[in-house]
């Protein structure tokens, strides 16, 4: 009898212990898949997180979300995206930092977010922006602090050593790099997180910065195009973070350097 109430003993500890596991778990941040590690960073986009076995030689910005540090960030930032996604102004400018900063010059504030990117406008360029910023991952930059974050991870962990303007970087794997814009699939190289140097005939560089496509090189010296939606340079849009006492709040959000 004694032995069997052992069993029973031992057997509710065991379950008591795994769900208190479950608890502490670290939520998921969508669309990145956050690891449920905390040694090792997310990875996004999601399923595909290695570049083509051919291309792993070549250098990467391999994408990074460290939001997972910090469950309150994490639960900031889905709101956040819902609400871009949404086109939900009223909620976005609540995250707004009465102090944001919008351009290298003098002011910001959320008078002037409001006049650059008029959020009561469903046809803002904001709506297409700032939920791609978010959905692309990011850093904390004041390392276990973890008050102050930026994103995306195209510019919050872009290496010293690469030039920031004369270079773009892959965002999805298996992109195809191609001779001709209308050139067959078969004949295009598919790409991993790597490096792109800007070249010569870049429509962007050109002076045209909705071009569809863009011109470049690759570091074995492939050179091609790339659809301008899977490459982002460090000085695109990016959004930074910080943690107040009223809550998490954007206080940048500004392009260029």
């Amino acid at each position: 009898m004694r032995s069997v109430i052992l069993v029973l003993m031992f057997g509710l500890l065991a379950c008591d212990d795994g769900a208190g596991r479950q608890q502490i778990d670290p939520p998921a941040a969508q669309p990145v898949t956050p690891s449920p590690s905390p040694e090792s960073e997310s990875r996004w986009p999601v399923p595909q997180s290695t570049p083509p076995p051919e291309r792993s030689e070549i250098p990467q910005l391999m994408p990074v979300d460290q939001a997972v540090r910090s469950p309150s960030f994490v639960s900031f930032r889905d709101d956040l995206l819902i609400a871009a996604r949404e086109k939900n102004a009223e909620a976005v400018l609540g995250a707004v930092s009465p102090t944001i900063r919008t351009t290298f010059g003098n002011g910001g504030g959320i008078q002037e977010f409001q006049d650059i990117w008029h959020p009561e406008d469903d046809a803002s360029a904001l709506w297409v922006e700032l939920p791609e910023i978010l959905a692309l991952g990011g850093s904390f930059t004041d390392g276990t602090q973890m008050r102050n974050f930026c994103a995306p991870y195209i510019y919050s962990a872009w290496p010293e050593d690469v030039d920031a303007f004369e270079n773009l970087v892959v965002t999805r794997p298996g992109t195809l790099l191609k001779p001709s814009r209308d050139a067959a699939d078969d004949e295009s190289t598919p790409l991993g997180y790597e490096f792109l140097r800007i070249v010569e005939g870049d429509p962007v560089m050109s002076g045209n910065p909705a071009a569809a496509w863009r011109r470049v090189e690759t570091a074995d010296d492939k050179r091609g195009w790339i659809r301008a939606a899977d490459v982002r340079s460090p000085v695109d849009y990016r959004a930074c973070f910080t943690e107040t006492d009223e809550g998490w709040k954007m206080n940048l959000f500004v392009a260029g350097d």
